[in-house]
């Protein structure tokens, strides 16, 4: 399927590097993680992707969720359909792509850029997953061959109400028994994007994604 997108094109003064892609949460848009634009590497290609299906409450999200006060369950038959379009959609990209390519992914974007990575780590590599976690129905039983080459940033507040920071933990321990490099890190934080984890997001990012000159 063709998803909508929202870009940001480097800025005119300075040199082209790699390409961003950034995957929102339950409810938001294509324009929620592409406020953070301003924060990061004005040379980076940035391309924001709306999930497929609009919510009850407004906004879209990459699957249902029924939930009051916490969440209840998630609609896995969705989740699945979803990961086989975005697959496609990311695959399709990188062939498009020369420079390198990163995901940052916020909640649900984060569950969706992390199963889509561990079916193909050449999509991506490097993969940001902010306040997210492993759906273990989309992920494989063993460590996928070529994983250990992406890098992954982990970021969670320790306050998070809807996915608790437990989740973020489990994925810790999870890349860390497959041995895969990556950064783990809590925040004082909800269920959001503060300052201070946006600021480790954006160093983060310095390099990974830069075009090497010829």
């Amino acid at each position: 399927m063709e998803f909508h997108v929202l870009v940001r094109e480097p800025a005119a003064e300075v040199r082209e590097a790699g390409l961003l892609v950034l995957l929102h949460g339950y409810g938001a848009d294509e324009k929620d993680l592409m406020g953070l634009s301003p924060a990061l590497d004005p040379s980076l290609r940035i391309l924001s992707v709306r999930a497929p299906h609009p919510t009850p409450m407004g906004g879209y999200a990459w699957f249902g969720i029924e939930f009051d006060t916490e969440i209840r369950s998630y609609d896995l038959d969705q989740a699945a359909s979803s990961l086989d379009d975005l697959v496609e959609f990311l695959s399709e990209l990188r062939r498009e792509v020369a420079g390198p390519m990163a995901i940052v992914g916020f909640s649900q974007g984060a569950m969706m850029a992390f199963a889509a990575v561990a079916r193909q780590p050449e999509l991506a590599g490097s993969v940001a997953l902010m306040s997210g976690k492993a759906l273990d129905s989309l992920l494989p039983a063993d460590p996928p061959q070529g994983l250990d080459a992406v890098r992954f940033l982990i970021q969670h507040g320790t306050y998070d109400p809807l996915v608790p920071v437990e989740n973020g933990r489990e994925l810790d321990a999870l890349l860390t028994r497959w041995g895969v490099d990556h950064e783990y890190r809590e925040y004082a934080m909800g269920h959001a994007v503060s300052a201070e984890s946006l600021d480790d997001l954006a160093r983060w990012l310095v390099g990974r994604l830069e075009v090497p000159t010829d």
